[in-house]
Protein backbone atom coordinates (compact mmCIF):
# COMPACT_ATOMS: atom_id res chain seq x y z
CA UNK A 1 0.00 0.00 0.00
CA UNK A 2 1.71 3.16 -1.09
CA UNK A 3 0.52 6.39 -0.15
CA UNK A 4 -2.82 5.20 1.44
CA UNK A 5 -3.29 8.26 3.28
CA UNK A 6 -4.10 5.75 5.86
CA UNK A 7 -5.18 6.72 9.57
CA UNK A 8 -2.02 5.21 10.95
CA UNK A 9 0.25 7.81 8.96
CA UNK A 10 1.19 11.02 11.27
CA UNK A 11 0.13 14.47 10.70
CA UNK A 12 1.19 17.78 11.49
CA UNK A 13 1.64 17.41 15.87
CA UNK A 14 -1.12 19.07 17.57
CA UNK A 15 -0.51 22.23 18.87
CA UNK A 16 -0.14 22.03 22.58
CA UNK A 17 -2.50 24.24 24.39
CA UNK A 18 -0.56 26.64 26.65
CA UNK A 19 -2.56 26.59 30.34
CA UNK A 20 -3.04 30.60 31.51
CA UNK A 21 -0.97 31.42 34.48
CA UNK A 22 -4.82 32.25 36.44
CA UNK A 23 -5.92 28.71 35.60
CA UNK A 24 -2.24 27.45 36.76
CA UNK A 25 -2.80 29.12 40.46
CA UNK A 26 -6.32 28.51 40.46
CA UNK A 27 -5.60 24.70 40.32
CA UNK A 28 -3.04 24.75 42.75
CA UNK A 29 -4.67 26.88 45.36
CA UNK A 30 -8.10 24.74 44.91
CA UNK A 31 -5.60 21.15 46.06
CA UNK A 32 -4.22 23.46 48.88
CA UNK A 33 -7.73 24.79 50.19
CA UNK A 34 -9.07 20.87 49.51
CA UNK A 35 -7.14 20.35 52.96
CA UNK A 36 -8.52 20.94 56.37
CA UNK A 37 -7.85 24.73 57.52
CA UNK A 38 -8.25 27.21 60.00
CA UNK A 39 -10.16 30.54 58.71
CA UNK A 40 -7.09 32.40 59.15
CA UNK A 41 -5.09 29.89 56.78
CA UNK A 42 -7.68 30.37 54.57
CA UNK A 43 -8.02 34.50 54.06
CA UNK A 44 -3.91 34.02 54.04
CA UNK A 45 -4.78 31.35 50.58
CA UNK A 46 -6.80 34.59 49.29
CA UNK A 47 -4.69 37.08 50.19
CA UNK A 48 -1.90 34.54 48.43
CA UNK A 49 -4.08 34.29 45.25
CA UNK A 50 -5.19 38.36 45.19
CA UNK A 51 -1.74 38.61 44.82
CA UNK A 52 -1.17 36.80 41.46
CA UNK A 53 -3.93 39.34 40.15
CA UNK A 54 -3.30 42.89 41.88
CA UNK A 55 -0.97 45.27 43.26
CA UNK A 56 -2.40 44.61 46.76
CA UNK A 57 -5.48 43.69 48.79
CA UNK A 58 -7.18 43.51 51.84
CA UNK A 59 -9.29 41.06 53.18
CA UNK A 60 -12.34 42.61 55.90
CA UNK A 61 -14.94 40.75 57.62
CA UNK A 62 -17.66 41.56 58.58
CA UNK A 63 -18.45 41.51 62.35
CA UNK A 64 -22.23 42.94 64.05
CA UNK A 65 -22.40 46.36 62.84
CA UNK A 66 -19.08 46.69 61.37
CA UNK A 67 -16.51 45.85 58.34
CA UNK A 68 -13.25 45.60 59.92
CA UNK A 69 -9.70 44.52 58.51
CA UNK A 70 -8.30 41.13 58.69
CA UNK A 71 -5.09 40.62 56.77
CA UNK A 72 -3.33 42.32 53.36
CA UNK A 73 -0.64 41.87 50.85
CA UNK A 74 0.87 44.75 48.96
CA UNK A 75 0.29 47.94 51.50
CA UNK A 76 2.85 49.57 51.91
CA UNK A 77 2.82 53.17 54.52
CA UNK A 78 5.87 54.54 55.56
CA UNK A 79 7.01 54.45 58.90
CA UNK A 80 4.08 52.14 59.82
CA UNK A 81 3.55 48.18 59.79
CA UNK A 82 0.77 47.92 57.51
CA UNK A 83 -0.61 44.55 59.10
CA UNK A 84 -1.58 46.51 62.30
CA UNK A 85 -2.81 49.74 60.28
CA UNK A 86 -5.41 47.28 58.53
CA UNK A 87 -6.18 45.35 61.61
CA UNK A 88 -7.35 48.65 63.38
CA UNK A 89 -9.65 49.58 60.18
CA UNK A 90 -13.34 49.67 61.23
CA UNK A 91 -16.27 51.01 58.54
CA UNK A 92 -19.33 51.14 59.55
CA UNK A 93 -22.62 48.84 58.15
CA UNK A 94 -24.85 51.29 57.86
CA UNK A 95 -22.84 53.92 56.19
CA UNK A 96 -22.38 53.84 52.15
CA UNK A 97 -18.94 52.32 51.11
CA UNK A 98 -17.39 50.43 48.62
CA UNK A 99 -17.75 47.33 50.71
CA UNK A 100 -21.14 47.89 51.73
CA UNK A 101 -22.28 48.30 47.76
CA UNK A 102 -20.38 44.82 47.26
CA UNK A 103 -22.10 43.28 50.65
CA UNK A 104 -25.80 43.91 49.44
CA UNK A 105 -25.19 43.31 46.00
CA UNK A 106 -23.83 40.13 46.97
CA UNK A 107 -21.74 40.13 43.70
CA UNK A 108 -18.34 41.12 42.48
CA UNK A 109 -17.48 44.96 42.01
CA UNK A 110 -15.09 46.31 39.32
CA UNK A 111 -15.32 50.43 39.67
CA UNK A 112 -13.39 53.36 40.33
CA UNK A 113 -13.72 54.64 44.01
CA UNK A 114 -16.80 57.26 44.86
CA UNK A 115 -15.83 60.25 46.36
CA UNK A 116 -17.98 59.84 49.83
CA UNK A 117 -16.61 59.61 53.12
CA UNK A 118 -15.58 55.81 53.54
CA UNK A 119 -14.51 55.02 50.30
CA UNK A 120 -11.76 58.17 51.35
CA UNK A 121 -10.93 56.06 54.35
CA UNK A 122 -10.14 53.11 52.64
CA UNK A 123 -7.83 55.35 50.46
CA UNK A 124 -6.70 57.74 53.53
CA UNK A 125 -5.77 54.08 55.32
CA UNK A 126 -3.94 52.42 52.91
CA UNK A 127 -1.39 55.15 51.75
CA UNK A 128 -2.96 57.81 49.94
CA UNK A 129 -3.16 56.42 46.54
CA UNK A 130 -6.50 56.83 44.61
CA UNK A 131 -6.59 53.65 42.44
CA UNK A 132 -7.89 53.56 39.02
CA UNK A 133 -10.23 51.00 39.93
CA UNK A 134 -10.75 48.78 42.83
CA UNK A 135 -12.25 45.02 43.42
CA UNK A 136 -14.41 44.14 45.68
CA UNK A 137 -16.21 40.85 46.15
CA UNK A 138 -18.42 39.33 49.07
CA UNK A 139 -17.65 35.79 50.03
CA UNK A 140 -21.02 34.35 51.39
CA UNK A 141 -21.20 31.85 54.15
CA UNK A 142 -24.46 30.11 54.55
CA UNK A 143 -26.05 33.11 53.37
CA UNK A 144 -24.49 35.92 55.18
CA UNK A 145 -21.42 37.75 53.90
CA UNK A 146 -18.52 37.02 56.53
CA UNK A 147 -15.71 38.12 54.51
CA UNK A 148 -14.53 41.24 51.73
CA UNK A 149 -11.85 41.00 49.09
CA UNK A 150 -10.72 44.65 48.52
CA UNK A 151 -8.32 45.32 45.96
CA UNK A 152 -6.65 47.85 43.20
CA UNK A 153 -3.61 47.98 41.40
CA UNK A 154 -2.22 51.04 43.08
CA UNK A 155 -0.11 53.17 43.30
CA UNK A 156 0.75 51.95 39.99
CA UNK A 157 -2.58 53.15 38.58
CA UNK A 158 -3.44 49.87 36.53
CA UNK A 159 -7.11 48.96 35.60
CA UNK A 160 -7.96 45.79 37.49
CA UNK A 161 -7.42 42.45 34.88
CA UNK A 162 -9.32 39.34 34.54
CA UNK A 163 -10.55 38.22 38.07
CA UNK A 164 -12.57 35.25 36.65
CA UNK A 165 -10.12 32.70 38.26
CA UNK A 166 -9.73 34.70 41.93
CA UNK A 167 -13.88 34.19 41.95
CA UNK A 168 -13.91 30.98 41.15
CA UNK A 169 -11.18 30.38 43.65
CA UNK A 170 -13.68 32.92 46.54
CA UNK A 171 -16.61 30.35 45.79
CA UNK A 172 -14.24 27.60 46.56
CA UNK A 173 -12.98 29.22 49.98
CA UNK A 174 -16.82 30.07 50.80
CA UNK A 175 -17.93 26.36 50.71
CA UNK A 176 -14.28 25.15 53.14
CA UNK A 177 -15.28 28.24 55.11
CA UNK A 178 -18.79 26.44 55.54
CA UNK A 179 -17.08 23.51 56.27
CA UNK A 180 -15.12 24.72 58.89
CA UNK A 181 -18.53 26.42 60.36
CA UNK A 182 -20.13 22.36 60.33
CA UNK A 183 -17.35 20.83 61.90
CA UNK A 184 -17.40 23.05 64.59
CA UNK A 185 -21.25 22.44 65.04
CA UNK A 186 -20.46 18.89 64.75
CA UNK A 187 -17.82 19.22 67.52
CA UNK A 188 -20.28 21.32 70.25
CA UNK A 189 -22.88 18.97 69.48
CA UNK A 190 -20.53 15.48 70.69
CA UNK A 191 -19.21 17.68 73.46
Amino acid sequence: MEGGGGFLESGPAEPKVEESKGLRILKEMLVELSRPLSVSEIILLILRFSSEIMNRAIVFAVKNDKIVGQGQFGIEIKGEVADKRVRKMAIPLNEPSVLKEALDMKTAIVKRLDPIQWNEYIVRELGGYLPAESFVVPVIVQGKTALILYGDNAPAGDKIGDTSTLEIFLAQASMALERILLERRLSDQKN
